[in-house]
């Protein structure tokens, strides 16, 4: 089956960045029959590009999740059962990522969601993505070979997560899990969904094909980042472990407090990823 569609959620990007996504969507082999843009950004104006993709706004900053999840259901009610999901700030798309990753949920019936690996950018000699994995039961989550050399096999493997930064989605399984938690907002979503359809007997894929970069550096977290990266790290480890696991994970959330300290941009960050770790949680377990 080679019919697909494509989503892209919007914020704050340039005019520039979200032609550019729109370029190397257009340039994929093949190309997707819808693409959606999802603007939650309510005070910027993207009609203009309503001509190349259909343009959804959602009207207030509804978080990367709810917006994923629109541009999502705006694929299923266009009859597609597959989807990609990317970011606007890649760079380097072959255009043969399309057929590779729709082949790929070919061979693996039981496959949800393919990522490819994806390099950093501009040096796209180094990994950024080739499998994600979950640190159990402290919910925190790395990409193995981050900022390594990588080599290509083609081989396509099991992973405990896929990168929201380009996926193919298989839409029926998704849509049936829930598609993301809108109430994480941002961070962790793509460990919680990827989890809730293992456990629903669906698996995530890395493609060991580098197709695409993604201008990922190193960076601090401002004051909405940490406070979502500590608070969806906690909502996880209650949601899905018990006993003595979700313990030990709860006292690790305090200890790689001090782990994160030199990410914090400001004294700000660090009072919000601290308030991230003493709220209450329950409500969204």
């Amino acid at each position: 089956m080679s019919s697909f569609g494509a989503v892209v959620v919007l914020y704050a990007q340039s005019d520039e960045e979200i032609a550019s996504a729109l370029d190397q969507l257009e340039s994929l082999r093949p190309a997707p029959e819808l693409v959606v843009l999802v603007s939650n950004a309510p005070d910027r104006d993207v009609s203009s590009f309503a001509t190349r993709a259909r343009v959804v706004e959602m009207g207030r900053n509804a978080g990367f999740c709810a917006g994923a999840n629109r541009g999502l259901a705006e694929l299923v009610e266009a009859g597609l059962e597959r989807g990609l999901l990317m970011n606007s700030d890649v760079h380097n798309l072959a255009a043969t990522t399309s057929r590779e990753l729709l082949d790929a949920l070919d061979t693996r019936p039981d496959a949800a969601a393919v990522s490819p690996m994806i390099s950093l950018w501009p040096d796209t000699s180094r990994l950024w993505y080739g499998g994600g994995e979950i640190v159990r039961p402290l919910w925190v989550t790395r990409h193995p070979g981050l900022g390594e050399p990588y080599e290509e096999d083609g081989v396509l493997r099991r992973t405990g997560y896929f990168s929201g930064c380009l996926v193919m989605m298989r839409l029926a399984p998704v849509v049936l899990a829930g598609g993301f938690d809108e109430r994480l907002f941002m961070y962790y979503d793509e460990a919680d969904l990827a989890t809730r359809l293992a456990e629903r007997g669906w698996g995530s894929y890395v493609l060991a094909r580098c197709l695409v970069a993604h201008d990922k550096p190193g960076r601090t977290l401002n004051a909405n980042e940490a406070y979502f990266h500590a608070r969806n790290s906690r909502v996880l480890v209650q949601r899905y472990e018990k006993g003595l696991r979700r313990y030990v994970g709860e006292l690790a959330a305090y200890v790689l407090f001090f782990a994160q300290w030199p990410r914090f941009e400001n004294a700000d960050a660090r009072r919000a990823y601290w308030r991230g770790l003493r709220e209450s949680v329950a409500p969204l377990v």
